[in-house]
């Protein structure tokens, strides 16, 4: 596969699209001469009204609204919140994760599959950019292949 120049940002939304509004407008601030695709997955209690949601809230032809992990059969809805009433066991360390984890994982990967450029940069909804440090990111990609602020 050919890969384009630029970078493909990957933002995984869950029920709070101000937060992916606000990642995005930190893109769009910092990252403005850079050719980009930003990839919102939406993760959702209700998938019409959520994806609906992105769709409108977003008209830039180079924010792509992508469906993702329903998390309905799992979470608990409380007045301001929800939490996943379902946990996994890991198979080899019986470690305990919360479905919440899970769906996180299979919503990035969706994002990453539905790029094409030759960076991604894989940030939580409530990510913003406080300055422009494509330079810096794209020189440690290329010595490190995998740079992150966590894992």
């Amino acid at each position: 596969m050919q890969y384009k120049n630029g970078i493909d940002f990957v933002i995984i939304s869950y029920t709070l699209p101000d937060l992916a509004k606000q990642c995005v407008k930190s893109i769009e601030t910092f990252f403005k001469e850079t050719p980009k695709t930003i990839h919102i997955v939406c993760n959702y209690l209700n998938k019409e009204k959520e994806i609906s949601i992105l769709q409108n809230m977003f008209s830039q032809e180079y924010v792509k609204i992508h469906e993702g992990i329903d998390q309905s059969k799992s979470a608990v809805v409380n007045k301001n919140s929800f939490q996943h009433k379902t946990v996994k066991v890991g198979k080899l360390d019986n470690n305990t994760t919360a479905m919440g984890s899970y769906y996180g994982a299979w919503a990035t990967n969706i994002g990453i599959k539905a790029g094409n450029r030759e960076y991604v940069c894989v940030l939580d909804q409530d990510s913003i950019f406080l300055e422009n440090c494509e330079k810096e990111l794209t020189e440690l990609s290329e010595k490190y292949c995998f740079i992150s602020n966590r894992w």
